[in-house]
């Protein structure tokens, strides 16, 4: 959603649903409810535009979404994944500032699980046209000239950069996130991705 606090609430989440809040600002570092714990990836390279993520484990009640600083907020997101690691769901980060061009890199990532799901993320602060995500990623969020995200559940090791393209040439951070499969010996239900209000 455009805007500040609140983060849109996903209302379909459930208990153990890995609950990823994504705010995208101008300044500093929001401040989240602790239960977020400490953001485990924020692109400070741009000046202008950050994209900063927070993960949390979803417990029987819903988590607080409201939040505070950052300087102005662009947009946030709330992305939820079921049948992820309950203890560690966050594996390897990494982001790419591009200053130009219409066609961006989420780079490449050591996945610290073979079988791990592959979340590649873009803010487009500067550039304008809509927004095509890599080749063979599922769409889950694309806003024309301000963010998308996109993920990959197979190849079981789904490695290598990702390409995104988009109109009208500009600067970018594209990220690659790993989300984490169930620990050895726990049941590995079916993925399902909601978003929360876009």
């Amino acid at each position: 959603k455009d805007g500040g606090s609140p983060l849109p609430d996903p209302t379909l989440d459930a208990a153990d649903d890995l609950m990823i809040a994504w705010i995208i600002h101008a300044s500093g570092l929001p401040t989240l409810d602790a239960a977020w714990g400490t953001n485990f990836l924020q692109t400070t390279i741009d000046s202008v535009v950050r994209s900063t993520f927070w993960s949390l484990i979803r417990g029987a009640g819903a988590p607080t979404l409201t939040f505070s600083g950052g300087g102005t907020i662009y947009s946030s997101h709330v992305l939820v994944y079921r049948g992820t690691h309950l203890t560690t769901p966050i594996g390897t980060t990494t982001y790419d500032y591009e200053a130009s061009g219409t066609s961006h890199t989420s780079d490449s990532i050591s996945l610290a699980d073979a079988a791990s799901w592959l979340l590649c993320a873009l803010d487009v602060p500067n550039a304008s046209g809509t927004i095509t995500v890599p080749t063979g990623m599922t769409e889950r969020l694309n806003r024309t000239n301000v963010v998308a995200a996109a993920d990959l559940s197979a190849p079981a090791n789904p490695t290598g950069a990702k390409t995104w393209t988009f109109g009208t040439a500009g600067d970018t951070h594209a990220m690659s996130i790993e989300i984490r499969p169930p620990a050895a010996g726990a049941a590995r239900r079916p993925m399902l991705t909601l978003l929360g209000v876009s």
